[in-house]
């Protein structure tokens, strides 16, 4: 098998396992996916030619996440080459039912009439995460600790939005019944919805008790939103027929403007993970206040180049040599012997340096996106531990 087939049978496995994950979640980019991947079946196909050659030098598995953002990008910007798409983009109000039988067509002329606008894009553009409702990953955890203030570590923070989770507002509710389990967050309204399941020891203190006195995040390719079209980029990694994952986001971009312009910052920082991260932990951690540090990831290792497989080790050789309390949350597709309860679903875990001595909990499964949540006994055991 040449290269050439070699790569084009990888990315008809990538849009067909894009197909079936986000079926439950996302009929239309699910739909999208599908089409694609039989049009990458055919090798004489027109659409399936021209996308082998535009990827070639990207990772297999970003390729059909890049696709679709570029043209949701046009679809946001209200290009007139994506008018037609736009109807079955809910983000942009589309009414139209990915089911329709004319998408095929509709999709594939708007391809060929955005060829070389999404041809760079598939080049250049890096794969963002925009999921907002992910900062629980720190937030719920953090409450549960006696700690007045923190430095707070987003690895692979892309645009930095979840540094910001306190000023949201997230409510979890029992799964079965609806019924609130417990409120987090400084936000007005209610944004995020977690729906949980499995015992769970709510946190005795709310988010107005911890102080974040620096918000620092790395990623290999950092997102600064500072125009329009940064924005448009950003949002365009969320799947088109989810309007209130973009009225989350859309929230979010207002939160960090609204730091901005009360003189504060978050700083974000390159670095090639995992081989520049003991160099961007000893560099940009500030050392005053000498206030514990919490690290976090969220679907972070399915993108580094050895699966998050050194994430561990190094980080472990770092925190040992620190005179303060290290927490480091994850929210990571599990590589270990335990299983998720669904397909896709990532674990949530927690490790602690306190003292010279390594602690680890695994407090729960969950959706890469947040919600829903089915709680672990290790969160209990996390709990008890900063009661006794």
């Amino acid at each position: 098998m040449d290269i050439e087939k070699s790569f084009r049978h990888q990315l008809v496995g990538r849009f067909q396992k894009q197909e079936q994950f986000t079926s439950g979640y996302s009929p239309l980019f699910s739909r999208l996916c599908g089409i694609i991947g039989q049009w990458l079946v055919d090798e004489n196909d027109l659409v399936g030619n021209w996308l082998v050659q535009a990827a070639a030098n990207r990772a297999s598995f970003d390729v059909p996440l890049l696709l679709m953002a570029g043209l949701h990008k046009s679809v946001l910007a209200g290009s007139a080459e994506a008018k037609e798409p736009a109807a079955y983009f809910a983000t942009v109000d589309g009414t139209k039912s990915p089911d329709d039988p004319n998408l095929p067509q509709v999709l594939r002329q708007s391809i060929l009439l955005l060829q070389a606008d999404l041809e760079v894009f598939i080049q250049t553009a890096s794969v963002q995460t925009n999921e907002t409702g992910r900062g629980l990953c720190w937030l719920l955890p953090l409450l549960y600790t006696p700690w007045q203030q923190v430095h707070l570590v987003d690895l692979g923070a892309s645009a930095g939005l979840n540094l910001l989770a306190e000023q949201r507002k997230y409510t979890l509710v029992a799964e079965d019944s609806s019924k609130e389990i417990v409120s987090l967050g400084q936000g007005e309204n209610i944004e995020f919805v977690v729906k949980c399941s499995g015992r769970f020891v709510p946190p005795d203190r709310s988010a107005e008790t911890v102080r974040v006195v620096s918000r620092i995040g790395c990623d290999r390719a950092p997102f600064y939103l500072q125009s329009k079209e940064d924005e448009y980029t950003l949002a365009s990694f969320i799947w088109g027929d989810q309007k209130k994952r973009m009225t989350r986001l859309q929230e979010g971009i207002a939160v960090l403007r609204a730091m901005e312009t009360a003189g504060n910052t978050l700083c974000l920082y390159p670095a090639d993970l995992p081989m520049e991260l003991d160099s961007f932990l000893i560099r940009h951690i500030p050392a005053d206040p000498a206030c514990p540090i919490v690290l976090y990831t969220t679907y972070l290792t399915n993108y580094l180049a050895d699966k998050g497989a050194s994430l561990l080790e190094r980080i472990q050789q770092w925190a040992v040599k620190q005179t303060r309390d290290i927490l480091w949350l994850q929210m990571e597709i599990s590589r270990n012997e335990l299983q998720p309860p669904h397909k896709g679903w990532v674990l949530w875990q927690a490790n602690l340096w306190q003292k010279g001595i390594h602690y680890t909990w695994n407090l729960g499964w969950c959706h890469p996106h947040g919600s829903p949540v089915h709680w672990l006994p290790g969160v209990e055991q996390w709990a008890r531990f900063w009661q006794e």
